[in-house]
C-alpha cells in the first residue's frame, strides 16, 4: 500500500521547479521505485493511494493533481487480473488522519462550500471502503462522500470565484473605439 504524499499549495505561476518536484516525489518517484522493487514478487495486490484531485484539480494543487493523475495511469497500465492487481483509489479526505486533518483542509472546504457540512470520511469508512476496494474488480475507483457532479460544479463554482478575485473589480465600464491598425479586426 503506497500512501506517501505531499499537497501542492500555490498556483503554478508561483511554483518553481523545486516545489513540484517535492509535491511529485513521493508519489511518482515513490510509486515508481515501489514497483521496481516489487516486480519480481508474486502479491496479491499493489495499491496506490490517490487522491480526488486526480479527477477534478484544484486551486494550486496541479502538482498534486499531476502526481496522483500518474499513480492512476501507473495502476492501469500495470494492472494484471491473473497476477498482481494494481489498483488506484482517489480517496475523499480522511477525517481526523492524513494530510487533510494536518492541514485542516476539510474544514476550510466546507467552509467555502456553503454548508455542506463535514467532508470526509472516517477511519472505520476507511478500513470498509478499503475491503470492498480490494473485492472490487476495478483498477481505479474513486471514493466521495456527496454526489461527484455536485462536487464537480461546486468546485467549477470555486475556480470561477478564485479568477474573479484574481481579476478584481472592473474599473469602469467604458469602451473606446477600435484604433486604425494595419490588420484587420477579427
Amino acid at each position: 500500500i503506497h500512501a506517501a504524499g505531499i499537497a501542492g499549495g500555490r498556483i503554478i505561476s508561483h511554483k518553481t521547479a523545486e516545489m513540484v518536484d517535492r509535491v511529485w516525489r513521493p508519489k511518482v518517484t515513490g510509486s515508481r521505485t515501489l514497483v521496481d522493487q516489487l516486480k519480481d514478487d508474486s502479491l496479491d495486490f499493489v495499491l496506490f493511494c490517490s487522491s480526488l484531485n486526480a479527477r477534478y484539480g484544484g486551486i494550486g494543487q496541479i502538482d498534486y493533481c499531476a502526481a496522483n493523475a500518474y499513480q492512476d495511469a501507473l495502476a492501469a497500465a500495470l494492472d494484471d487480473p491473473e497476477g498482481t492487481r494494481y489498483i488506484s483509489v482517489n480517496w475523499e479526505a480522511w477525517l481526523k488522519v492524513g494530510m487533510a486533518a494536518r492541514h485542516h483542509a476539510q474544514e476550510s472546504v466546507a467552509d467555502e462550500m456553503d454548508g455542506l457540512g463535514e467532508l470526509g470520511i472516517s477511519p472505520e469508512e476507511g478500513a470498509d471502503i478499503f475491503n470492498r476496494v480490494l473485492a472490487f474488480p476495478q483498477t481505479n475507483v474513486m471514493v466521495s462522500t456527496i454526489d461527484w457532479t455536485y462536487r464537480v460544479s461546486m468546485f467549477d463554482d470555486l475556480t470561477a470565484k478564485y479568477h474573479q478575485a484574481l481579476a478584481g473589480p472592473m474599473e469602469s465600464d467604458e469602451t473606446h473605439d477600435r484604433p486604425d491598425l494595419m490588420s484587420p479586426y477579427v
